[in-house]
């Protein structure tokens, strides 16, 4: 903490405390052994503690000690004393050698060596144990073991600098005798308990001191612990006990006002925070944070810490207290889960789990998970009170806390368990709250810790790469499956939680679905599924839990199957106990009772809004008789599906009208498929089998269009391609009523689509928690995840773009802060050992990142819900006939309502049954796995390339900065193991970096620095930085200081620079085209022109003649080439394009602009406002007026063909036709997948070849989705890639000759 705010708002050094003072003139305790190491944490009101940061020095490369090496012989491997051996290695960093002994003499007590005998011979895996158990204690027994030694120049000095510094911070508070009450705060249990032991043995040094060990122990309500805590407590506070030492797990239970609380580690946490803060008032109390010198962590937490007590915080003032607080919505909790008192072993305690992350909260976990929920929603004021206590002095458990929400549901209030103490009793009431939260769906990933994650050894080989491609570089990955459905599935299915699907459409045609979930889904953003290429929303809507009966039970999970059964026409099962989700219906009311937006507790409840008639018909029977055909009427088929066939598994139409005019003997329309014949009872005749005839021959037709089958909706351009059908005309008499309605089915028929969609994001939620502390916003990390090769309206190219600028912007500034002596050449080799795809691959690896990209599409043909599968399928299954009519149905068995079956099985069980009941052929020999069984088994892996993982990672890390900024992003590339080491937050940079002093610069011409700084529009705050940038190395004597390696740095920020400057002006341009106008903007043609536009090149430094006068030369021929475009540019109407690009320049003309961004950039700590300032006062004037698509210098028709073949489109023409026989005008249309793009006509063919794109290229950019809603190209190729590979796999098995595979390619290629 170097810097506080005065009295005037202006930073002020902090003042260091030189002496001791006594405590009665309201002054510091601590005596001047420490005062040097002391800083001030300013705190005006009276109520707050006098607050002081304690620094100390940091103990390096500790060895283990004696003991502890010896013990290993015994134990190699660590599996038998693995806890232990951890505990005294965290003892051993927290408080020297001596703590790490002493935590093998405590562990030695414990151990249960009765009735062990050393065994002869050969040992079994048991004897081995009890005889290293045997062996252990015999050596500790027998250990001197050393008194700890706070003489630092001793040679027995056996603590670490932080114990002993804690050491004087205690003897300074010994003038207050018995009125003395301390706290240490810890982060481990094993710390806490060998801290008390060495402090126990300093009795001539502590004599006034009576420590005790407060940890959490045991499961959480377990009465021994609470009334061991309640007791200690109690001493505590009547002087038993003078000081605590505790963990971070029960800071939340003291209460007292203390002397002092020593935080001897630090916690990233407000919370923490406030419970000291609570725990010490008034000035005679000290809060002191204890801070390794040089540790940028611990500068960064206390940054933190400082701006919340620089300036009034109620809520950090009440949040520690008893009642709480309401936390504001900028609250900062870190999420990183505290494992104190458990370190790494198994916790049997009770715990909420999230299905989305495993990430899990325990009792001592709910206080904060509580704050971060109510921040993250937003919910209350802030400040309001929380908490309140009921105590019944009788009771053995006296207090109660209630929780109060503002909600009018049951959340309203909420209580939990007598307890022993008022902390328990909070803790009780948080747990019963989120717990009552987690069951009605309400607590999300955020407000759960964050998961447990496993670092692969950064130098072993992941196992992740299966196999590897040497013909294409490509290596085969898992395809990682969200957690979310295995865990459901573990879970007793007791309710459900459901989420309603509903597309968004104008005309309603597309009714509610519940999505129905055995555990709440997390909160999904809506999205898009395609209709001919034309966009529409999906809302996901969470409902109130439901309660449903055995019965209701049975019909939702007949009703499941039926569904998936009926929109893929195959013959799915799943037993109950592990179908993942079942699916129900929405009556149209349920639009009528969405969510209270003023109450983001409540969830609308949606029981009643179940059509169960319904459900119930449709688990009873896939089709019911259509009303008699003679008086049949518009009215009986309103929303209603018609079957044709009298089977399962059939073609289905969708009912639009009962046309009267028409009967069986009308004559078809023309075009129709029954034209050929007379009228349609002919046709039926004709293509139908066992065909008698009609009952009725003036019955009216039904009007029909055709229910296409389920295709990939969330592909815009796959999409696009479905076809129009005709209408067609059944009669009544030969049909059957689908028992799901049309609007239910329409959506039905998008779940497939729907569910992909929802298990990506159930992997992006996952990968953002464990990974990036849920610090990038989904959609962007959605879209970074995502391969072109996907096919979905989103990709990570644009993101890669920012993410590769991003990560050469950082590893410029890491290199040129940490090789200060490197020159730029030098500092080029060792950036592109960090940037390189292969180095970002690996980096990627490491992380665990390619399970989780997302690059196969969808394949809508294989969707198969988890644990469903498919019945093999008898004679009868499915009809064969290929007529457009259903044969009629077989007479109905008799039945005691009398209703015809028609098909149908009875009662609400599992529709599948009557096909397990179909005769099999046991003489049929089991065949080969099918071409689809291939396919979905390799739904379960995907071969990526190491440039796409890179791009994947760069993608990230572009995602990340979008979300938050330069210093999220930091944050992100550190997760992914990219190598930017000791540097954590952008500032560290400015404190690092070794810049060459003034002395060390050329002098420039007179008044240089004010036209430059003139010129860009920003003061430099270290002017001979300037002077560096604009020095060459022809100038002799200065050649280590010139301008080379803040050109290095300056060439990365610009190129940064332009691509977010690209983003924002051009938001929807395709990344092809955004790296067209990239290149343009940082060649080096165009910096020299911008250099010599601004007057910046009349600045250079150097001692050259011949560079001299190449850059006269230039600059007189680049001004008469300006004067002269923006001529004809005016003449013609049009923007002034690139006059630059045929004029070769002097590179130092385009390198001191790059370094004049570094130079600045540098001066300014690096911060980038100065470099922003000089980019918008020079660069993007002249970008915006001169490099548009519009006006690229390249010709209009090779920017075309650069854009479509970025969108991988093959399928692109122009057709040019003239007005023969005249030959007066020529007409030219660009044409894409068969649509006209653009068309124009001129005189010439070469001038309406350039006009006609330049006007394609303006209407791409008008249109920006044109192509992914168009183009299909590279779904295609994928397509054809992947039926070469199985058909050629299908030669090889089936063993035949090279030539006819020869054969297949060469179709294959002509396709």
């Amino acid at each position: 903490m170097d810097e506080s705010e005065g009295d005037s708002g202006r930073p002020r050094k902090r003042q260091k405390i030189e002496a001791s003072v006594p405590q009665d003139d309201g002054q510091d305790l601590l005596t001047s052994s420490c005062s040097d190491d002391i800083t001030h944490i300013p705190l005006i009101p009276a109520d707050r503690p006098t607050e002081l940061v304690i620094a100390y020095d940091g103990s390096h490369n500790v060895s283990e000690t004696e003991l502890t090496t010896k013990l290993h012989n015994w134990d190699p491997d660590e599996a038998i004393f693995r806890r232990q051996f951890t505990a005294a290695r965290h003892a051993l960093s927290d408080a020297g050698s001596c703590a790490s002994d002493l935590v093998w003499r405590s562990a030695a007590r414990d151990l249960d060596i009765s009735g062990i005998l050393e065994a002869n011979g050969g040992l079994s895996d048991a004897e081995t144990t009890t005889l290293a158990k045997m062996k252990v204690h015999e050596i500790v027994k027998n250990w001197a073991f050393s008194l700890p030694c706070l003489d630092r120049t001793s040679q027995g000095f056996n603590v670490t600098p932080k114990f002993a510094k804690l050491v004087d911070i205690l003897k300074s508070f010994q003038p207050l005798g018995d009125a003395f009450r301390g706290v240490v705060l810890v982060r481990r249990r094993a710390t806490a308990i060998v801290l008390s032991d060495l402090l126990k043995q300093l009795v001539d040094e502590l004599r006034f001191l009576r420590p005790q060990v407060v940890v959490e122990h045991g499961p959480f309500g377990n009465p021994e612990y609470q009334v061991c805590c309640r007791d200690a407590l109690a001493a505590f506070g009547a002087g038993r006990h003078n000081l605590l030492i505790i963990t971070k797990s029960v800071e939340d239970l003291v209460m007292d006002t203390v002397s002092v609380l020593v935080r001897f580690d630090l916690f990233d946490s407000q919370l923490s925070y406030a419970f000291s803060r609570a725990s010490t008032r008034g000035h005679a109390s000290h809060l002191l944070h204890m801070v390794e010198r040089g540790n940028e962590v611990h500068r960064h937490i206390l940054s933190r810490v400082a701006q919340l007590g620089e300036a009034p915080n109620p809520w950090i003032d009440a949040a520690g207290t008893p009642q709480g607080a309401t936390p504001p919505s900028t609250l900062h909790e870190t999420s990183d889960r505290y494992l104190s008192d458990s370190d790494d072993e198994d916790n049997s305690e009770e715990y909420l789990q999230d299905p989305a992350t495993s990430a899990r909260i325990y009792p001592r976990d709910a206080p904060v998970a509580l704050y971060r929920f109510l921040a993250h929603k937003a919910v209350g004021a802030p400040g309001s009170p929380l908490f309140t206590y009921d105590k019944d002095s009788s009771s053995l458990r006296p207090y109660v806390c209630s929780l109060s929400l503002p909600t009018d549901g049951n959340l309203k209030k909420t209580a939990g368990e007598p307890s022993y103490h008022e902390g328990e009793a909070r803790r009780s009431a948080a747990y019963t709250a989120c717990a009552k939260l987690f069951r009605l769906g309400l607590l999300d990933s955020h407000a759960f810790p964050r998961p447990p994650l496993r670092i692969e050894n950064v130098d072993s080989v992941n196992p992740q790469r299966k196999d590897k491609n040497g013909s294409n570089g490509t290596s085969r990955y898992p395809r990682k499956s969200a957690n979310f459905w295995d865990y459901s599935l573990s879970v007793p299915l007791k309710v459900l939680y459901p989420t309603i699907v509903h597309p968004v459409q104008a005309d309603e045609r597309h009714g509610p679905i519940m999505l129905l979930t055995r555990l709440p889904l997390p909160d999904l953003p809506n999205t898009k599924v395609f209709y001919n290429g034309i966009p529409t929303t999906i809302t996901f809507t969470k409902g109130a839990p439901l309660e449903l009966d055995e019965e209701q039970f049975e019909n939702v999970y007949a009703y499941t199957l039926r569904t998936c059964r009926t929109v893929m026409n195959k013959p799915f099962t799943c037993p109950f106990d592990k179908i993942p989700y079942f699916f129900a219906p929405l009556k149209p009311t349920w639009s009528t009772s969405p969510q209270s937006p003023d109450d983001p507790l409540s969830l609308p409840n949606v029981a009643e809004h179940i059509p169960w008639d319904l459900v119930t018909l449709a688990a009873q029977a896939f089709v019911i008789p259509l009303p008699d055909p003679s008086t049949i009427t518009d009215g009986d088929i309103v929303d209603t599906i018609i079957q044709d066939r009298w089977v399962e598994f059939t073609k289905r139409f969708d009912a639009q009208a009962i046309r009267t005019d028409l009967n069986p003997m009308s004559k078809p329309e023309p075009g129709s498929l029954q034209e050929p014949y007379g009228n349609y009872v002919e046709c039926c005749k004709a293509r139908r089998k066992c065909f008698e005839g009609l009952k009725n021959y003036d019955q009216p037709l039904i009007q029909v269009f055709p229910i296409p089958p389920v295709l990939n909706r969330l592909n815009p351009s796959s999409a696009a391609a479905e076809l129009k059908s005709s209408s067609r005309y059944l009669i009544p008499e030969l049909c059957a009523k689908f028992t799901i309605p049309a609007s239910t089915f329409r959506t039905a028929l998008i779940l497939p689509s729907i569910t992909r969609r929802i298990d990506d994001i159930l992997l992006v939620k996952e990968i953002n928690a464990k990974f990036f502390d849920n610090c990038i916003k989904e959609t962007h990390l959605h879209a970074a995840l995502t391969a072109p090769s996907a096919g979905f309206e989103f990709d990570y190219e644009r993101l890669e773009l920012l993410g590769d600028s991003y990560l050469k912007y950082i590893s410029s500034m890491y290199l040129f802060v940490t090789h200060p002596q490197h020159k730029e050449g030098s500092l080029h080799a060792l950036r592109q050992r960090i940037i390189s795809n292969k180095s970002l691959q690996e980096d990627a690896e490491r992380a665990g990142i390619p399970p989780f990209i997302q690059s196969k599409p969808f394949v809508c043909k294989l969707w198969q819900p988890t644990n469903f599968e498919i019945l093999p399928t008898g004679p009868s299954t499915k009809e064969k006939e290929p007529s457009a009519e259903a044969v009629p149905p077989p007479p109905p068995p008799p039945t005691t309502s009398g209703t015809p079956a028609l098909g149908l099985f009875s009662g609400p069980a599992d529709p599948t049954k009557d096909l397990e009941n179909q005769p099999q052929n046991p003489s049929k020999k089991p065949s080969k796995r099918s071409r689809k069984d291939r396919q979905q088994e390799d739904q379960n892996f995907q071969w990526l390339g190491d440039k796409s993982i890179a791009d994947v990672a760069e993608a990230i890390i572009g995602a990340a900065y979008v979300s938050g900024g330069r210093e999220v992003a930091l944050k992100v590339t550190k997760a992914l193991h990219v190598p930017i080491l000791e540097i954590d937050t952008w500032e560290d940079l400015g404190r690092k970096a070794l810049a060459p002093p003034p002395s060390a610069t050329a002098k420039l011409r007179s008044r240089s620095i004010e036209s430059v700084e003139s010129i860009i529009g920003h003061k430099f705050e270290h002017p001979h930085l300037l002077a560096q940038a604009l020095t060459h190395t022809s100038v002799h004597g200065f050649e280590m200081t010139s301008y080379e390696r803040l050109e290095f740095i300056g060439d990365a920020i610009l190129d940064f620079m332009v691509i977010r400057h690209l983003f924002d002006r051009e938001a929807n341009l395709s990344p092809g085209a955004l790296t067209l106008l990239k290149g343009t903007m940082v060649s080096n043609s165009t910096l020299a022109a911008v250099c010599v536009w601004s007057g910046l090149y009349q600045h250079l430094h150097f001692e050259s003649p011949e560079l001299a006068r190449s850059i006269r030369a230039y600059a007189t021929l680049i001004k008469e080439k300006e004067s002269e475009e923006y001529r004809l540019a005016e003449e013609e109407g049009r923007s002034p394009g690139q006059y630059w690009t045929h004029v070769e320049p002097p590179k130092a003309i385009s390198d001191v602009l790059e370094s004049i961004i570094g130079a600045v950039y540098v001066s300014d700590n690096f911060t980038p406002v100065g470099a922003e300032t000089l980019f918008r006062n020079v660069l993007q004037p002249f970008f915006d007026k001169h490099i548009t698509l519009k006006t690229l210098s390249h010709h209009p028709t090779k920017i075309l063909f650069e854009l479509f073949q970025a969108h991988g489109c093959q399928k692109f023409e122009m057709v040019k036709k003239s007005d023969f026989p005249l030959r007066r005008f020529v007409y030219a249309t660009v044409i894409v997948h068969d649509v006209v793009l653009a068309g124009c006509v001129s005189t010439t063919v070469q001038a309406v070849t350039r006009l006609v794109c330049a006007w394609a290229i303006d209407a791409l950019e008008g249109d920006p989705a044109f192509m992914s809603r168009t183009c299909n190209c590279r779904l295609q190729s994928a397509a054809r890639r992947a039926v070469k590979k199985a058909l050629k796999q299908f030669w090889d098995e089936a063993g035949n000759d090279d030539e006819e595979i020869g054969e297949v390619e060469s179709v294959l290629q002509s396709k």
